[in-house]
């Protein structure tokens, strides 16, 4: 069996993109907010991209994990300053979301931004209605919001190894005091397409987690050192590895 030894890490600058879903009728820019140490606010514009009126609730929540499932809990450590508000189609509001109290000195605090389609209030009949609203219980927008410490450090170790099957498997753990996302994987070169983490519960990855990722046989040799291309939210990161027997 092949095993892999990390030799070296390289990161080029990226701007953050939108978050929005191609289904959604909102979008959010910057796709992640943060509220860096000594400062208590920061802000995202939302933009209607639909061709209807929109009446919309915004509601800070925590972001938990257990089990590797994502929670949502209550929180009162952010205050949105427009919790509800109307968007004309093509419009749009920028939400600033303050810091309560002082934040965590040694490691990253994770919340959501969830964004709700409120319902109408000149509703048509009752079939009408109930289409409606199972409409809106899908319009659902979920930004994340992270509090940086007042020291971060980003570290994460990677490990991998050629499967029986001829698969790459790639895990990572992240070594740090904040959340490390992964959004895509990829062998550097390699003919293979990547593979693309989308769903948070295994993109983004909190201090102290591991995941593990599987890439089909990879079509450049083995015998050599390789480069593993990862896409985070940060730009494109490059994990130098060396191949070698066990």
């Amino acid at each position: 069996m092949l095993f892999i030894r990390l030799l070296a890490l390289s990161l080029t600058a990226a701007v953050l993109p939108a978050w929005a879903d191609v289904g959604l009728p909102v979008s959010a820019t910057p796709g992640s907010m943060y509220i860096q140490s000594g400062n208590s606010s920061t802000s995202v514009l939302i933009v209607n991209r639909s061709g209807q009126d929109m009446l919309l609730h915004a509601e800070a929540i925590a972001w938990r994990r257990e089990g590797g499932a994502d929670r949502d809990a209550p929180t009162k450590d952010l205050a949105i300053d427009l919790p509800v508000f109307a968007l004309a189609p093509g419009g749009q509001q920028t939400v600033r979301i303050t810091l309560r109290g002082p934040a965590a000195s040694d490691q990253e605090m994770a919340y959501r931004m969830v964004l709700r389609e409120l319902p109408a209030t000149n509703a048509g009949p009752a079939t009408a209605r109930r289409a409606s609203a199972a409409a809106r219980a899908a319009m659902t927008l979920r930004v994340p919001v992270y509090v940086s410490p007042a020291l971060v450090r980003r570290q994460q170790q990677w490990q991998a190894h050629i499967d029986d099957d001829g698969q790459l498997v790639a895990k990572v753990a992240n070594l740090g005091n904040v959340h490390y996302k992964v959004g895509g994987l990829r062998v550097l070169g390699d003919t293979q397409p990547p593979i693309v983490i989308s769903h948070p519960s295994q993109s983004v990855l909190f201090p102290g987690e591991a995941r593990t990722f599987r890439l089909l046989p990879p079509t450049v040799p083995t015998h050599k050192p390789i480069s593993l291309e990862v896409r985070t939210e940060f730009g494109v990161q490059y994990v130098a590895l060396d191949l070698s027997v066990r």
